[in-house]
């Protein structure tokens, strides 16, 4: 039964297809759509800083904005307009799909009467300050922009959504405040066998999925460094803006950025790998690799939310890497991990949550 509710979804990332997080809010405007129907949703798009074509004025908003929390695409004008939307459009619920834009939320809360909904893709905070203690001081605005964001977003949310127990933990010890639901990464089932797609190869093909993200780029770094020397495979590296982190393709590896679809390289890989050792949320890429039932070697921050099963290999060493991936491994795909996909991270799956969550 389609519900009748206005529903205001604001986002920066839905509307792209190039990285895991924007996968995720995909997902959350889809199952909005599914449960109160496409005339009754009304997509707001967020459009963050962006690095290209940079003036000293755009670099001096952005400051300004960054100290007085507003940032991820709000600006003073932006949130006016946002506001007056709410207003004029009969808005009943308010769906946030980030966790930085508290600022918003309190002047939404203390102003009008609507719900408010706010999804942690992660715990922003938790991510830049591990970044700011590796050594990046340059993020020590954004570190405060993401404290103070996120702690007015708990304190003013109606309800809170997070993807996982450890991001649960992490925004109550921070925040003071507990996640209302966990509503886990998942998609839409994308997977179709197709012969002709599938390219031989003598050597074992391993894949990476990730954007040039601060995690992404430390764990493949780290890999290439640490495991590749040692294996004899063809590694393939993908990913939105992947070019621009520094790593060239050579005999042993393989870079292609900004790739549309990413099932031809899923079908094509005998293992998804996934050395990340940093970050918050839930990985996407592990999802991915799941529907296309494809052996996972992963470390523990890789498999954080996820129930694992057979085919999901966990390693933390460079030689847990190079044992694992050495081994033999059945051909074409999984049907455990396809099953662990369909059960609990596919779209259906999660609709239910959703529900729950938006209608009471």
């Amino acid at each position: 039964m389609i519900m009748k509710n206005k529903i205001l979804f604001i986002s920066s990332m839905a509307f792209s297809s190039l990285s895991g997080g924007a996968q995720c809010s995909k997902r959350n405007l889809d199952s909005i759509i599914e449960i109160f129907g496409i005339s009754n949703v009304i997509p707001y798009v967020l459009k963050p800083f962006s690095i290209q074509k940079i003036t000293l004025i755009d670099i001096c908003k952005t400051i300004f904005n960054t100290i007085n929390l507003r940032i991820n695409g709000i600006s003073r004008t932006v949130e006016d307009d946002i506001y007056n939307k709410i207003i004029f459009d009969g808005i009943d619920i308010i769906f946030i799909d980030a966790s930085l834009n508290g600022r918003l939320i309190k002047r939404i809360k203390k102003n009008l009467n609507v719900k408010v909904i706010c999804f942690f893709h992660n715990c922003e905070y938790s991510l830049v300050l591990q970044q700011f203690l590796a050594g990046e001081i340059l993020v020590m605005p954004r570190l405060y922009s993401c404290y103070f964001g996120e702690k007015l977003a708990c304190r003013y949310a109606d309800k809170i959504i997070g993807l996982n127990v450890r991001d649960h933990s992490m925004i109550y010890r921070y925040y003071n405040r507990k996640v209302d639901v966990i509503i886990p990464i998942s998609l839409k089932d994308r997977f179709v066998y197709n012969d002709c797609l599938v390219i031989k190869s003598e050597k074992k093909r391993i894949l990476f999925v990730g954007s040039n993200f601060y995690p992404n780029i430390h764990g493949i770094k780290w890999f290439i460094r640490n495991v590749l020397p040692y294996i004899d495979v063809q590694l393939t590296i993908v990913g939105k803006n992947i070019h621009a982190i520094g790593i060239n393709s050579s005999e042993k590896i393989e870079i292609i950025s900004d790739s549309p679809v990413l099932d031809k390289f899923y079908l094509n890989t005998d293992i998804v790998i996934a050395p990340i050792f940093k970050g918050s949320g839930m990985k996407v890429k592990i999802a991915e690799a799941m529907m296309f039932g494809k052996p996972i070697v992963g470390t523990t921050e890789a498999f954080q939310g996820y129930q694992q099963v057979n085919g999901m290999y966990e390693a933390n060493t460079s030689q847990e890497f190079v044992k694992i991936i050495t081994r033999e491994f059945p051909p074409k795909y999984n049907l455990i991990l396809r099953a662990n996909f369909l059960t609990k991270y596919s779209f259906e799956a999660t609709l239910s949550l959703f529900k729950k969550t938006l209608l009471l």
